[in-house]
């Protein structure tokens, strides 16, 4: 099985790093650092299979199809598949308003 290339863009390390900040805040560094690495397992483990997420149904809403997510909750990572790379755009917080999310993220 081939392998895909995974590149997170400058937006979901963003999103990434304000993840650990606010954790670290809130729960301490140990906290942060176990939570981080599991979404950074989670995303990584798109390189094997990256169609096993699914197209985000704010998206699908807007007939936007591209796009797919999978879910570490509470976070959302959503990515799109090009050729043989898989591109992370963002690590949100599901709990919060995701359609006003998307469109200011995903759609510019």
């Amino acid at each position: 099985m081939d392998k895909f290339k995974v590149i997170i863009s400058e937006d979901a390390e963003k999103d990434l790093d304000a993840i650990y900040a606010f954790i670290a805040l809130a729960d301490g560094v140990e906290q942060a650092a176990r939570i981080q690495d599991r979404l950074m397992e989670e995303i990584l483990a798109l390189e094997k299979l990256p169609a096993r997420g699914k197209c985000p149904p704010e998206m699908q809403d807007l007939g936007i199809l591209e796009y797919r997510e999978i879910q570490c909750p509470p976070w959302r990572i959503f990515y799109h598949i090009n050729q043989a790379r898989v591109a992370v755009t963002a690590v949100l917080d599901g709990r919060r308003n995701m359609s006003v999310l998307l469109q200011q993220r995903l759609l510019q």
